[in-house]
């Protein structure tokens, strides 16, 4: 038999800034139950006082807040970070000659120390980002290719993460919303094993590296 708080868990979970507001504590518990309550009438299929959705919102928070507690230290899950400026973003229509261009632009940027790139491949489409200065490689290379949105004045700021993090729940949600809660739009995010790349418009990214650092490394 579902809960009251089996259901406010369900709601606030479908509600990432609801969620955010309860554990810190800027949401009034009082004016939510009575936000809430028709809704979970409507789905418990019986009356409840507000004074019970209340209690049920204490305790849900309550749990939160243990959980914050007993939680990952926040300084042991990002180690450094580190920012790249000058970034542009191409994606294009897979063909049956994109593999070969990719082999091209990777023997290329190579020669050149220094260089960041990344591309990653999906069902339908190929992403590069890349140092802007290698901008017209990618043109050239890629000049037969469909070209689907080309995004430029980008910039990045790398989590190098410790190994150990990677199997916890919700890292990748941890980074995210502290950028969200601040209403910084994420253009794209690309991770390998222990590094999570967060790619952003040029006027974002020290804001969100402060944000970051701030979080991370107090």
């Amino acid at each position: 038999m579902r809960t009251i708080t089996d259901e406010i868990k369900q709601m606030i979970a479908y509600s990432p800034f609801l969620e955010e507001g309860i554990r810190r504590g800027i949401i009034n518990l009082s004016a939510l139950a009575r936000e809430i309550k028709p809704d979970l009438e409507s789905i418990l299929f019986k009356d409840l006082s507000e004074g019970a959705v209340v209690m049920a919102l204490k305790r849900f928070a309550e749990k939160m807040d243990k959980t914050e507690k007993t939680s990952l230290n926040r300084k042991n899950i990002v180690g450094d970070l580190i920012v790249r400026s000058s970034l542009s973003e191409f994606t294009f229509r897979i063909s049956d000659t994109t593999t070969e261009k990719q082999r091209a632009l990777l023997k290329e940027t190579n020669k050149e120390r220094g260089q960041f790139v990344t591309i990653t491949r999906g069902i339908d489409q190929l992403t590069i980002i890349i140092s802007t200065s290698s901008s017209n490689l990618v043109q050239q290379i890629f000049k037969k290719e469909q070209l689907i949105q080309q995004i430029d004045d980008l910039a990045s700021v790398t989590c190098k993460l410790y190994d150990y993090v990677i199997f916890i729940p919700g890292i990748f949600y941890t980074i995210l919303k502290l950028l969200a809660w601040e209403n910084i739009n994420v253009i794209e995010v690309v991770s390998t094993f222990t590094e999570f790349t967060i790619i952003l418009k040029r006027d974002k990214v020290d804001q969100s590296f402060s944000i970051l650092m701030k979080y991370f490394h107090p």
